[in-house]
């Protein structure tokens, strides 16, 4: 399977993952949350996944192509259709969430930010939870701490990110942001999309729970 194909389906789920959660049983929605991807893999597995996405877009949702897209649109255009796989996120409902976790969430951000202009893997690392997921092209996904900081050891990039989209759960203990970015290394620049899901420990404090970044197609 493609790592495009495997991204694709990423962002679905985001789509999925951004509806309002308030006043609702926080079992009966992950149960429902399930269900509806089950049935997503179901019918993708019957129709294809290009039928199979148009069904549960909503309108809105946004998909990289590597730039982003509507991504109803672009399968509506689109004769493609990609093998997939199916994730599934089940929130820590046992948190207790602090009013301040929104401001909280804001401060690490523009630190690990600026961070990230100083050196790409010391800041990833540094904002890291202990299971976080780390894709990158050309290689296999890093899982755990100890995989990321091996897989980003060598990397001495300079990187910039500019968001272009951003969501979150309710109450907040997950949230994700997506953009462009670019970034230097060895007096090379590269640039392209990423996608990061922040998520609140049982500490209380907010950990990387995955990074990515997918490099745009060089120019011929």
């Amino acid at each position: 399977m493609s790592r495009l194909s495997k991204f694709f389906l990423f962002l679905a789920f985001l789509a999925i993952a951004g509806a309002r959660a308030a006043d609702v049983d926080v079992g009966k929605a992950v149960g429902s949350l399930i269900a509806a991807e089950k049935a997503y893999a179901k019918l993708a597995g019957e129709k294809g996944f290009r039928e199979a996405s148009i069904s549960v877009f909503a309108d809105d949702a946004v998909i990289f192509t590597p730039n982003a897209v509507n991504g109803k649109k672009f399968w509506r255009e689109t004769k493609d259709d990609p093998a997939i796989e199916i994730r599934t996120y089940v929130p820590n409902s046992s948190l207790v969430h602090p009013q301040s976790a929104d401001a909280d969430l804001e401060k690490t951000e523009r630190n690990f930010a600026e961070s990230l202009k100083d050196d790409e893997g010391d800041a990833i690392i540094d904002h890291a939870s202990d299971d976080i997921r780390v894709y990158r092209r050309g290689q296999l996904p890093a899982v755990g701490r100890t995989a990321a900081k091996k897989m980003l050891a060598e990397e001495d990039a300079k990187t910039t990110r500019t968001p272009l989209g951003v969501g979150n759960s309710t109450p907040i203990d997950l949230t994700y942001e997506y953009g462009e970015y670019t970034s230097e290394r060895d007096n090379t620049a590269q640039r392209g999309i990423y996608v990061c899901i922040w998520r609140i420990d049982s500490d209380g404090q907010w950990r990387l729970a995955l990074d990515l970044q997918k490099s745009a197609p060089e120019k011929p």
